[in-house]
């Protein structure tokens, strides 16, 4: 039969955890300037350095065979959860919210201190990790449902099951007296907390990264709009809805009048901080399913589902008035641009590329014709014309 040496099991959960949370830290500090906020990645990364110190202690105290200090342990384990109480709840930094959830562990911490017997002490932590750990675990649920991130809820179940083992813990230390499976479940207990809480952590980093590079992906940096990759990609369900229902789509394509000439009195940056006020501009008084995108250059275009091409023409008109009451303050210049828009319009059968190039040729024929007008694409005149026949 062949024996099993427990303690070697737990040398090896230590030299595991020890080298888990090590990579942990890693990750947190090649990321914390890029990912999520950086004090939280900084209180992320504090907490886990503490619980690498703990496990080392552990590993110590097993290897030099040294008595349990009954107080220690809870001490370090109250830190542990400010430091991550802080790190999850972002608000509680504030000065006021601050000081209250310092003064509450202090009082906590003097409770550990005053309390002479293990069992009390174990009644105290597990009040609570029953109090702290399941309004942690409600942040972060609510965190990972309103930004998609599943790595916040994997950091809550540990914690919920860490405040589940707490009174299960102190039931089999107090009740049953049987110390030293107590002290197994507090080491199951901190082992699962501290994996769990490591991998959601680690797993929120990568989705958040993730999120970012598709946001990067399909927007434009300098306004912020979605570019033409973002808008292939926004536009498909759209697309096939109204192929389905026989609605009509609208485009109407912007083109900002003389650019050039500003970019040559003014400067590129002059440019660019106009083109930043054009778009928030855009971005105003829209409907919930419009969406506008920066096709490049100074050209913009709008996809208006649900939208014939009379009533697409009479929204081109009123963005080309907004856009001539537009006023740029740069370095003391006042700068004012008109714009150029063509509208186009297709209905039961819409291919936005071919929206596109029509709205873009009724552009050009608005540039041609003057400037700072709205044109409708010759394929749709008559359409427009019909729907204004009584």
């Amino acid at each position: 039969m062949i024996e099993i040496d427990l303690q070697l099991y737990a040398y090896t959960l230590c030299l595991v955890m020890i080298a888990a949370i090590s990579s942990v830290i890693l990750v947190i500090h090649i990321t914390e300037n890029d990912t999520l906020p950086a004090n939280t990645s900084k209180l992320f990364k504090i907490y886990f350095i503490l619980g690498l110190i703990g496990w080392i202690g552990l590993l110590t105290k097993d290897a030099a065979h040294l008595p349990l200090n009954q107080q220690a342990p809870g001490l370090f384990y109250i830190i542990c959860s400010y430091v991550l109480f802080f790190a999850v709840e972002e608000r509680a930094r504030k000065l006021v919210p601050l000081v209250v959830t310092t003064l509450i562990h202090l009082l906590i911490i003097t409770l550990l201190t005053l309390a002479n017997q293990h069992a009390d002490k174990m009644l105290i932590i597990s009040a609570y990790a029953l109090t702290i750990y399941p309004v942690l675990s409600f942040i972060l649920i609510q965190r990972s449902i309103k930004f998609k991130n599943p790595g916040f809820m994997i950091i809550a179940t540990g914690l919920i099951l860490v405040s589940i083992m707490s009174p299960v813990q102190a039931h089999f230390l107090i009740n049953l007296n049987d110390p030293a499976f107590a002290y197994s479940l507090g080491l199951i207990a901190a082992t699962v907390g501290y994996t769990l809480v490591g991998i959601g952590y680690v797993a929120a980093i990568l989705i958040t990264e993730q999120q970012l590079l598709k946001t990067i992906s399909s927007h434009d940096p300098l306004t912020g709009l979605l570019n033409r990759r973002g808008l292939d990609l926004s536009i498909q369900t759209m697309l096939g809805r109204a192929n389905r229902s026989k609605e009509c789509i609208s485009v109407i394509a912007l083109d900002i009048d003389h650019f050039k000439h500003i970019n040559d009195t003014y400067g590129h940056d002059a440019g660019d901080f106009a083109l930043k006020s054009l778009a928030t501009t855009l971005s105003e008084k829209n409907r919930a399913s419009d969406i506008w995108c920066r096709l490049g250059g100074e050209e913009f275009g709008l996809i208006l589902p649900e939208c014939p091409i009379d009533v697409a023409r009479k929204t081109a008109e009123k963005i080309r008035q907004r856009v001539e009451e537009i006023t740029v303050t740069y370095e003391q210049h006042t700068i004012k641009f008109t714009a150029s828009l063509g509208v186009s319009s297709a209905c039961a059968s819409a291919d936005i590329d071919e929206l596109l190039k029509d709205a873009d040729k009724a552009l050009y024929a608005a540039k041609n014709q003057g400037r700072n007008r709205v044109c409708v694409a010759e394929t749709n005149i008559h359409a427009e014309i019909a729907s204004q026949v009584p």
